[in-house]
């Protein structure tokens, strides 16, 4: 599933935050000075809820980036802006980032990806 083989089952592990990204940039993955992590989007643009990668808390971000190997802030800037639409009932088109966000999974009753 992961990088190296992870088990899916790490992220069903992880304490995810509350939906709705954070100004805290306090902790041990908080980017560094040199380099700028964009915001999140302000708005879905249909005005859907602010759920999904673009809106977890850098911790959860950084949780998920390392799941995929990642370990830079490249992940998270790469994954700025995108989402998951749903494109028919029950078939949603998004990002790598999103299928590892088990809150927006969890909200959109997404069972297999």
């Amino acid at each position: 599933a992961g990088h190296r083989g992870q088990d899916a089952d790490e992220l069903l592990q992880h304490k995810w935050k509350q939906p709705g990204r954070t100004s805290s940039k306090t902790g041990s993955h908080a980017p560094s000075s040199s380099s700028k992590v964009p915001d999140a989007p302000s708005a879905p643009r249909d005005g859907a809820e602010k759920i999904g990668f673009a809106w977890a808390s850098p911790e959860d971000q950084q949780r998920i980036a390392e799941f995929y190997g990642y370990r830079d802030e490249g992940f998270v800037a790469t994954m700025n802006g995108l989402r998951t639409d749903n494109i028919r009932p029950r078939l949603y088109l998004g990002n790598m980032a999103d299928a590892a966000y088990w809150p927006l999974l969890k909200r959109l009753g997404v069972t297999h990806i």
